[in-house]
């Protein structure tokens, strides 16, 4: 039975394992610590949590003492179901029954907790392997950096490097693409792109993932040369290009305002045949809105739609924002309606966009009427909302409005700025109510 389950363990095939384990027990034969360790085992490599911590009930029951490859093989699993609390409390679990854990066993709970996003964890288990002396491998360094990064801790990732250097451990393309992917969520694309060329240095040959993850940290701050440039390594190496690579380099040029370099990357996208997705339509729409180019918007929203892609509200966003800046309040209005329509929770930035929108086309009480809505909803009003209302109400002569909602504002815990004042002032002066500021001073010295 044991060579048996020991081939089922091997060939993946933990149905079989636990049918031998069944039929053991049918004919009152005890499996012994090894074979209940290769079906537990078998259960890890299918990815079955459940049935591995199953099995270890069913060994402690059998009155089977668990050694450090059965927790090693538990904890694993759990880790790979995405259990971080199970693994961590069979890690404790472990201590407690005098197993003492090595190094795959602290790699296996990393792992768990870079998965389960339990940075702090993570750390805390990092600094017991070196508590104990026990030498950390590139698989410990990986997981913990990997935990820093789902956490976005970058300067955690970063020091942890400075570790694995002085501790002469050899890195490869997994650690650096994980704290590549760190110093870009914490939106440092300079780090991220000193660890690239670090990488060459270390003689570590990138791969798509780590032109992803460079690429990425490039398009939150809009440096799109950067992002441009990667692509066309990629290019060049001939890796594989997918639609979040694309997306994330058009996204890069949309921050940057190259509309015209976001429309050609879509153009490359649609031409490997990729499909886009809705952050790619969301991006796309977002740089025409940028280069002032409302129709290409709304003609992109409709493709999307009519390939069924499914719009967001940062989808409608954009493309109500591109009505707005070229003065299309009709349009504006119609796409806020479809998008309510659509179950979309609003928030401030299309109300503001539709209010805006509204406001400079002179058309007051429809941006009126927006308001009261959106004072329904306190959640999504804003200062610039507000600014945008008040701005609106001061080109339709309605200095009454703006005042009110000014003071909505100020009774709403909502400091006003600058922009706030002046378009009240504008629209009280437009009327000859030259008086009226006078009675709102003591607002402005308050926000000083």
């Amino acid at each position: 039975f044991s060579v048996a389950i020991t081939a089922c363990e091997k060939g993946r095939r933990w149905q079989q394992a636990l049918n031998l384990i069944d039929l053991m027990h049918a004919r009152q034969l005890i499996p012994n610590v090894i074979t209940c360790n290769a079906a537990i085992s078998a259960c890890e490599k299918g990815g079955c949590w459940q049935h591995a911590l199953s099995c270890l009930a069913a060994g402690k029951n059998d009155n089977l003492a668990p050694d450090v490859i059965t927790y090693n093989a538990v904890i694993s699993a759990c880790g790979k179901g995405e259990q971080c609390n199970r693994a961590l409390s069979l890690f404790e679990a472990m201590r407690n029954d005098d197993v003492m854990p090595d190094v795959i066993t602290y790699n296996a709970a990393l792992n768990a907790c870079a998965k389960g996003e339990q940075w702090q964890h993570a750390l805390s288990l990092f600094e017991a392997v070196r508590d104990v002396h026990l030498v950390p491998d590139a698989i410990t360094y990986g997981a913990v950096i990997s935990a820093c990064e789902k956490g976005r801790q970058w300067q955690q990732a970063l020091g942890l490097l400075a570790v694995m250097r002085n501790d002469r451990a050899r890195s490869d393309v997994v650690i650096c693409n994980a704290a590549i992917s760190a110093c870009g969520k914490g939106k440092h694309w300079q780090w991220a792109l000193g660890l690239l060329e670090s990488m060459r240095e270390d003689t570590i040959r990138p791969d798509a993932v780590t032109y992803n993850a460079a690429i990425s940290a490039c398009e939150k701050p809009g440096q799109w040369q950067q992002a441009l440039n990667f692509l066309a390594v990629m290019q060049n190496d001939t890796m594989i290009l997918d639609v979040i690579t694309c997306s994330a380099v058009i996204s890069a040029c949309e921050k940057g305002e190259q509309w015209l370099q976001a429309l050609a990357l879509f153009e490359l996208l649609q031409r490997r045949e990729l499909v886009p997705n809705v952050i790619t339509y969301s991006a796309v729409i977002s740089a025409c809105e940028k280069g002032k180019r409302w129709q290409r918007a709304l003609s992109f929203l409709e493709v999307m739609q009519r390939g069924g892609v499914v719009p967001g509200i940062i989808t409608y966003s954009a493309a109500i924002s591109a009505c707005e800046k070229n003065g299309r309040w009709q349009h504006a209005l119609s796409l806020l309606e479809v998008a309510e329509n659509s179950g979309l929770e609003l928030h401030d930035i299309s109300y503001s966009a539709t209010i805006s929108a509204c406001g400079n086309g002179e058309q007051w009480r429809q941006a009126h009427c927006l308001v009261m809505v959106m004072w329904k909803h306190v959640a999504v009003a804003n200062v610039v909302s507000c600014n945008a209302a008040i701005s609106a109400y001061e080109k339709g002569g309605q200095w009454q409005y703006a005042l009110c909602q000014l003071h909505s504002m100020w009774d709403n815990a909502m400091l006003p700025n600058i922009i706030s004042f002046n378009a009240a002032i504008s629209a009280c002066e437009r009327c000859g109510q030259w008086q009226q500021p006078l009675a709102f001073l003591h607002l402005i010295q308050k926000t000083r």
